[in-house]
């Protein structure tokens, strides 16, 4: 009897994780793609609707220089760069 009520509460814990992951209140996910040109050159996103809220998405642009070396534990300084590549989307 009480292995049966051990697996049952591990069913229903196990029933709660997965509404919560799967993002149980049921939103509802769009995406819109979106091109802006900068001053560097183009760049590909989206406008990202999740329920009621909107966000602009734009992946893998660098904004600083990466804090190895001498930037280590330091203000990493802002990264010049031409957009000569596809970032990823």
């Amino acid at each position: 009897m009480q292995v049966v009520r051990l697996g049952c509460r591990c069913a229903i814990w196990l029933l709660g994780l997965v509404l919560i992951m799967n993002g149980g209140d049921g939103a509802v996910r769009r995406t819109h793609p979106i091109e802006l040109t900068i001053d560097s050159g183009s760049i590909r996103g989206e406008y990202l609707t999740i329920g009621a809220n909107d966000f602009a998405v734009f992946k893998g642009i660098p904004y600083a220089a990466p804090p190895v070396g001498s930037l280590r534990f330091q203000v990493c300084p802002v990264l010049k760069f031409l957009l000569r590549r596809q970032l990823d989307n």
